[in-house]
């Protein structure tokens, strides 16, 4: 099996494992404190979209990067949606 194919199948089940755990523990989260759920915080979704994933090599400042742009994402998002309603 070409190197290839066995990265990107390896790549899909990380992201089914993260697709996973993310609402199991999004769905547990807002079980326990339900007022999470009342306040409609965040659109009633806990996680971000994206994720990051690394088996080597990720070090302090690339995770300080990420979340950086992860926060810029996220703010594009909201006004995106304040502006549209």
């Amino acid at each position: 099996m070409p190197r290839s194919v066995i990265l990107k199948r390896v790549r899909r089940e990380v992201v089914l494992v993260l697709i996973w755990l993310k609402g199991k523990s999004a769905i547990r989260v807002f079980s326990v404190f339900r007022d999470l759920r009342r306040h409609r915080y965040w659109g009633n979704h806990f996680w971000a979209q994206g994720y990051c994933v690394g088996t080597v090599g990720l070090d302090q400042e690339t995770i300080r990067k990420y979340v950086k742009w992860q926060e810029k994402q996220e703010q594009r998002q909201e006004e995106f949606r304040f502006n549209r309603g």
